[in-house]
């Protein structure tokens, strides 16, 4: 998986060097390091296969996602505030609690179960 970052902001380049390990690496990392802050913000995701990764609490602020498998994904409490999220497919992710202010890019986003939409709407309307 390729990654870059928008050069305005940067994601924690520690983070992002062991995010790129995968998503099995990444959650166990996740798990044993349950307080730490994560911050991916602006890096550039996009076609990643991401599918189950925890990104719970996170900063993804301007994050790319485009076209990102994110299948399962939680991305509770998560600021996806200015994300990219055009063509992903968000199919059973976790959106509880994801700040979505600021308008991030649902275009043509795949939100195939009514749970995740049902989430989305809620996160929406209590901003």
């Amino acid at each position: 998986m390729t990654l870059t970052m928008e050069e305005n902001r940067m994601a924690d380049q520690n983070q992002l060097a062991l995010f790129i390990q995968g998503v099995s690496t990444w959650n166990q990392w996740r798990e044993e390091h349950p307080g730490v802050k994560i911050d991916l913000s602006c890096a550039i995701l996009s076609g990643a296969d991401l599918g189950g990764v925890n990104l719970a609490d996170s900063d993804l602020g301007g994050v790319h996602l485009n076209a990102a498998r994110l299948i399962g994904a939680n991305l509770s409490g998560a600021n996806l505030q200015r994300a990219k999220l055009r063509w992903a497919d968000l199919h059973k992710a976790d959106l509880y609690m994801a700040n979505l202010s600021a308008f991030p890019s649902f275009s043509r986003c795949c939100l195939r179960i009514v749970e995740a939409y049902s989430q989305l709407t809620k996160a929406i309307n209590s901003e």
